[in-house]
């Protein structure tokens, strides 16, 4: 019997208008959002008016919940604000953008309370606002005679009640329509804010000055970025006395503009140039040393960040830029450093990741010691790399893997750690007779013995559950 085809919209269309619109409505009985979307695009075809009425009457409808929303109910209201939020945009904008840029500041208003009243973890709610804080900015473009003071007083005042962040992308995103005088307003609004602020102490309340100061500045920064202009930038952080904090900022936007001698005299106040070597400085440092022209300095500090840290994109830079021949003994060199780094997982992580799983080998076998099982993720991707030519090397992560479970009596772990005795007891006969390591037979019985009360973990052994690998934390 031959099978019926995947529905398509050719072979919709061949029911008719009456019997899909009669499906469609059946279909909203049990599909919320779904109704919602109709509903908004049924309004939109009586006029602006009666559309602009329907979403605000919805708007005020959630304005007024205040109930907590339950898990299994995030994606109906992601859906429904998702459909409000495109009926705003695509369905009002077209036929009224001056109505519809209003009806989304009060959708952006929404934001603190909503996110208040669920559980948005996973950001979906917070997405939905991102996005209409850039969607309100190509609405406000399109809104004829718009008062660009009166704009950036509304922004201002938005701003100074926003702890969610999602106004303040609007600096952004509604750039064009503040245009010159706009933009020049908000940002007299908001120097202002912080020179009403007292100077900046080493010990401040933080939620009455500092909070507030941070604020403002970051407000100013996001101002000064849509502009381009990286002097008002600098102005601006050290209006709000942030120049510590900021630096590493202020000299990525110096070196984007050329001026990398500036950049490193800034990236000299950056407060992580004071603690241990930190990668994000590093790059910027070496891009402004090569903006200047100072190579030799740049290779120099590629090689330290290597050192310090085992970054293998600094080792592979480093290494492009060599002589022919010089880079493998380079190369050579920088194997040989990882072998002794202090922290044997990140030697581990940079020669799996090179790779370069001979020497992977040797770490695993000379300092398995050291390594955790609790690194759950990254031990067992060592292990799988390492299985097809170095059965050794791989059944001691495996084994290592197993025991930092069952010592610790991890039981939510207990089907992994069945998985990776399983893999080791599959290297059992790969394993060569001098390979210097208990048999599995006799890993096996001495697990048995020390930890044979964990009956939850050998009823899993015995039977036939083999769960892939998924990264764990815990202990």
């Amino acid at each position: 019997m031959k099978r019926g085809k995947t529905i398509s919209p050719e072979g919709l269309a061949k029911l008719g208008a009456k019997r899909l619109a009669e499906l469609l409505v059946e279909a909203c009985q049990n599909d919320k959002p779904l109704r919602r979307k109709i509903e908004l695009l049924l309004a939109s075809k009586q006029g602006s008016e009666v559309l602009e009425g329907t979403i605000s009457k919805r708007l005020t409808t959630l304005s007024r919940a205040h109930g907590f929303v339950d898990w299994d109910e995030v994606s109906t209201l992601v859906a429904e604000l998702n459909a409000l939020r495109e009926g705003i945009v695509v369905q009002l904008g077209a036929m009224d953008p001056r109505a519809a840029s209003e009806l989304m500041w009060r959708f952006l208003a929404l934001a603190g309370p909503t996110l208040e009243r669920v559980d948005d973890s996973g950001g979906r709610i917070g997405n939905v606002f991102y996005s209409a804080s850039v969607d309100i900015g190509s609405l406000l473009a399109s809104v004829p005679d718009l008062n660009k003071a009166t704009l950036a007083e509304r922004l201002h005042e938005s701003l100074s009640k926003d702890d969610q962040g999602f106004f303040s992308q609007i600096i952004i995103s509604a750039s064009e329509a503040l245009g010159i005088e706009g933009r020049t307003k908000l940002r007299e609004l908001l120097t202002a804010d912080i020179r009403q602020l007292p100077s900046r102490q080493e010990k401040e309340d933080w939620s009455t000055v500092g909070w507030p100061r941070a604020r403002a500045s970051s407000h100013l920064a996001a101002l000064a970025d849509a502009e381009g202009n990286v002097d008002a930038y600098i102005e601006t952080i050290r209006l709000g006395s942030s120049e510590h904090i900021e630096a590493a900022n202020v000299a990525q936007r110096l070196i984007a503009a050329g001026r990398p001698a500036e950049a490193l005299e800034w990236l000299d106040k950056d407060r992580r140039a004071r603690e241990p070597f930190d990668l994000a400085i590093a790059d910027l440092r070496i891009a402004a040393y090569e903006g200047l022209g100072r190579k030799t300095d740049a290779q120099a500090l590629r090689w330290r960040a290597f050192e310090a840290t085992l970054s293998g994109a600094q080792l592979r830079e480093h290494l492009k830029r060599l002589p022919d021949f010089d880079d493998f003994t380079t190369e050579q060199k920088a194997l040989n450093y990882a072998a002794t780094f202090p922290s044997a997982l990140t030697a581990l992580i940079f020669f799996v990741e090179w790779p370069a799983l001979e020497a992977a080998d040797r770490l695993v076998r000379q300092r398995i010691s050291e390594l955790d099982g609790r690194n759950y993720e990254s031990l067992g991707t060592a292990a799988e790399r390492l299985s097809e030519k170095w059965p050794v090397s791989a059944t001691l992560l495996y084994r290592t893997l197993v025991l930092s479970v069952l010592e610790r009596g991890y039981a939510k772990a207990y089907q992994y750690a069945s998985r990776d005795l399983a893999s080791a007891s599959n290297l059992a006969s790969r394993l060569p007779a001098n390979s210097g390591i208990p048999t599995h037979a006799a890993f096996h019985a001495e697990l048995k013995a020390k930890h044979g009360r964990k009956y939850g973990f050998w009823q899993i052994v015995e039977g036939s559950h083999r769960p892939s690998r998924l990264p764990l934390s815990g202990g």
